[in-house]
């Protein structure tokens, strides 16, 4: 429920950041990555010796300058609700990490060996 009021805010936030309905409706695909991006920062984007690798392995999801203005404003969004990120009492321990496993998976697929 708490990931579905994610993408919500992410969402309005896009209406109010361009009249341009075809701008949103480009980077609305975009809003899973951005939650995922969200989510795995400060501690494997920003934190510690292996920053950047993490940068290297998820970069930011928007490459052209609506895609960051878009990623920008949902990322507003986002750090105006619960913060999730680090609650203990969450089933999944380490959010941060499953975000960016996530996203190393979007950015660059799986080996999959046929058997």
């Amino acid at each position: 429920m708490l990931q579905h009021w994610r993408s919500i805010a992410c969402e309005r936030a896009l209406d109010h950041f361009e009249t341009d309905v075809g701008l949103v409706i480009n980077v609305a695909c975009l809003i899973p990555s951005f939650i995922l991006g969200w989510l795995r920062k400060p501690k494997y984007w920003a934190e510690g010796n292996t920053a950047p690798f993490w940068k290297a392995y998820t970069p930011e999801v928007g490459q052209n300058l609506e895609e960051m203005r878009a990623r920008s404003a949902c990322e507003t969004a986002l750090n105006e609700i619960v913060d999730i990120r680090d609650t203990a009492n969450s089933d999944i321990r380490d959010i941060a990490h499953l975000a960016a496993i996530a996203l190393g998976y979007i950015e660059w697929g799986s080996m999959t060996v046929p058997g």
